[in-house]
């Protein structure tokens, strides 16, 4: 069985994910996209080891409506209600992004 993962975001500990990907070897790491606009996800293009990169989108929701994928990492600072991008501070909270997700999923 092959399940595919999809992030959104790059803040917290997703390093920890993806440098963990190779003992799960069922699992692919298939797209990803910001939590926000302009937030920073570039480093996740990258290919893996068979040279498939994942598809990088703008939009979370358009992401996961695409890929209908089996498994979402939220990478944020759960315990905060905001990224902050240099001195902006922007609105975003991970447990209102997972609220949504299973709403609409719902």
């Amino acid at each position: 069985m092959s399940l595919s993962l999809v992030i959104v975001g790059s803040a917290g500990h997703v390093g920890y994910v993806l440098s963990d990907l190779a003992a799960y070897p069922q699992v692919r790491f298939t797209a990803y996209a910001p939590s926000y606009p302009e937030e920073d996800v570039a480093r996740y293009g990258r290919p893996d080891a068979d040279g498939t990169a994942p598809r990088g989108y703008d939009d979370w929701r358009a992401m996961l409506d695409a890929e209908r994928p089996d498994i979402v990492v939220v990478a944020g600072k759960g315990h905060e209600a905001t990224q902050t991008i240099g001195d902006v501070v922007v609105a975003f909270d991970d447990r209102v992004v997972v609220r949504e997700l299973l709403e609409a999923r719902s």
